[in-house]
């Protein structure tokens, strides 16, 4: 935690508690999030940036560690 806050990180998670992670298989099995959004923070791990862009307004928090620098410059 030190060595991300000393880099200028944020903490996006301490626990399963905080909020509920969506991979691209809860995606495609959830459907509707509108009852989940009311419940916790959504954060969704898109994999591409196509997907970011497609899922950017259902969620709280976009964890983003599959796309490149490259990617994460263009967003």
């Amino acid at each position: 935690l030190k060595a991300v806050r000393a880099g200028g990180g944020d903490i996006h998670r301490n626990s399963l508690s905080d909020s509920i992670q969506l991979s691209q298989n809860h995606l495609e099995a959830a459907g509707e999030l509108g009852k989940l959004r009311s419940l916790k923070k959504i954060e969704i791990e898109p994999r591409t940036r196509e997907e970011a862009f497609k899922y950017v307004d259902m969620s709280d928090i976009m964890l983003l560690d599959h796309l490149s620098p490259e990617e994460l410059r263009e967003l």
